[in-house]
């Protein structure tokens, strides 16, 4: 067989696969000089590389000829199975976008056909923000997740030593570390503006909202990743510095204040909602209660039931969920191992070896997010556990944060030593 890119021999017509000689002609002199097979042949397995590291197809010095080609051919067979997921996963984008299309046109005529009235609906809507001055005081830069006040998404940034002004999107979710001292500084946008105008063979109104938010006092949460105890301060809803408190492993404490610090960096701040009355809201519970009244004239019974998944929820988001790569096959119970992971996957001094592919409703996803196994339904991911280096992007590229599960959800972003 020959190939367009390779030209043919004319003194070789008949190669036989891995024979010694690899090649067997016996034509006689037309031009192309002695025989080939009595002349000097050099094996592909001795054939060695002695040039630099080539960290992006992991080839060394003194590699031969055969691990050179068997090392590029395992890469490229990774890139083919990724091709094909990212391939499975932008038909069920596709999908999805074509329903919701549908979806929408339907929308649109029952509009059309309700009441013979017209609506004329104009909307400026810009999210509520608050402004937030984080001080980084542990010395060296780090990365955090924060809602964008113009996009809406969540996206990562860096905060270097020292103090960064951000505009984050009220109560979104914002979990620093404890080195980092988030100061609340008021509404950072000019509020929601509305105005909606319906006419019909009757009606016309037109109303225009204005709302300002002040964000005086928030729900801090502190957790204690550390292997020892720490303390952690905070100023409570007057403004008063409260004296420093123990943390102690794995512990929560959750106060109403503002500029929560801790002096390790593995004690997370989660800063939430606004507080009412100086305590937290409660946090969401899912229940079933049954209550029935009963007088000697009436009788009522009132259900209330706890919310499941919806069978035909969708879970647009995917990434992978590495746990392995080419220099360390397996690291979900040690946070250096993933740390280090992260480290040679960005430097593409290592490869990806081991993941899963796992959805989630979030781009970028959150504390508290569940894993699931696909992109609809209510099937959860099936890893253990653990860390793991999520990566989101492309193959070659992208970003990689390290996470920890635990039943299926991520439940923390620690940092890394």
């Amino acid at each position: 067989m020959s190939y367009p890119f390779l030209p043919v021999n004319s003194c070789c017509t008949d190669i036989v696969l891995n024979n010694p000689c690899g090649c067997s002609s016996t034509m006689t002199n037309v031009g192309c000089g002695q025989n080939p097979c009595e002349t000097s042949i050099v094996l592909s397995s001795n054939v060695l590389y002695d040039g630099p590291n080539l960290s992006c197809i992991i080839i060394e010095p003194c590699d031969t000829l055969n691990v050179i080609l068997q090392k590029i051919d395992q890469i490229i067979c990774n890139l083919l199975n990724q091709i094909n997921t990212l391939n499975i996963q932008i038909h069920n984008i596709t999908t999805q976008i074509i329903n919701i299309e549908g979806d929408l046109i339907n929308i649109n005529n029952q509009l059309a056909q309700c009441c013979n009235a017209t609506t004329t609906t104009t909307t400026t809507t810009k999210k509520l923000c608050e402004q937030f001055s984080l001080n980084n005081t542990g010395g060296t830069a780090v990365a955090i997740t924060i809602t964008d006040c113009v996009t809406g998404i969540p996206s990562a940034i860096v905060l270097l030593p020292g103090a960064t002004n951000i505009c984050v999107v009220t109560d979104s979710p914002l979990i620093i570390p404890g080195t980092v001292i988030a100061t609340p500084n008021g509404p950072c946008s000019p509020p929601t503006t509305s105005t909606t105008s319906t006419s019909s063979t009757s009606t016309s109104s037109s109303t225009t909202t204005t709302t300002t938010t002040a964000i005086p006092c928030e729900c801090l949460t502190f957790y204690n990743r550390d292997s020892v105890s720490r303390t952690i301060t905070y100023k409570n809803c007057s403004g008063a510095t409260v004296a420093p408190q123990t943390i102690t492993v794995g512990q929560t404490i959750k106060v109403c204040g503002s500029q929560g610090s801790s002096n390790s960096a593995l004690v997370t701040i989660s800063i939430g909602a606004n507080c009412i009355s100086g305590v937290c809201p409660a946090d969401p519970t899912t229940s079933t209660t049954s209550t029935t009244l009963t007088t000697t004239s009436t009788s009522s019974s009132t259900t209330t039931t706890s919310t499941t998944c919806n069978p035909s929820a969708t879970h647009p988001y995917s990434a992978g969920s590495i746990y392995g790569t080419s220099t360390d096959a397996y690291f979900i119970n040690d946070l250096t191992g993933a740390c280090n992971a992260k480290t040679c996957l960005v430097a593409i001094s290592c490869y990806e070896a081991t993941t899963n592919v796992t959805y989630f409703n979030n781009a970028v996803p959150q504390i508290g997010d569940t894993c699931y196994g696909t992109s609809t339904g209510c099937v959860l991911t099936n890893i253990v556990d653990g860390y793991y280096v999520l990566h989101i992007g492309p193959f070659l590229g992208g970003t990689y944060t390290v996470i920890e599960v635990v039943n299926s959800k991520i439940v923390a972003f620690p940092v890394c030593p």
